[in-house]
């Protein structure tokens, strides 16, 4: 079965270079599209206070 398919495989790549060798446009015609990454919005941290004093809880 491995040999079958390593046959095969051989096979497919080379009627594939043969397609790009000797027909470009009709192996181009169809190009696969990823889809685009959705953009991200990044929003700003909140102020920080400027003073050093550490928050205790009492």
């Amino acid at each position: 079965m491995t040999t079958y398919l390593n046959k095969l495989a051989w096979l497919v790549a080379m009627l594939m270079i043969l397609a790009w060798a000797f027909v470009p446009r009709t192996a181009l015609a169809f190009p696969v599209m990823f889809p685009k990454a959705p953009g991200v919005e990044t929003l700003s941290l909140p102020p920080v206070p400027s003073n050093d004093m550490v928050e205790t809880d009492q």
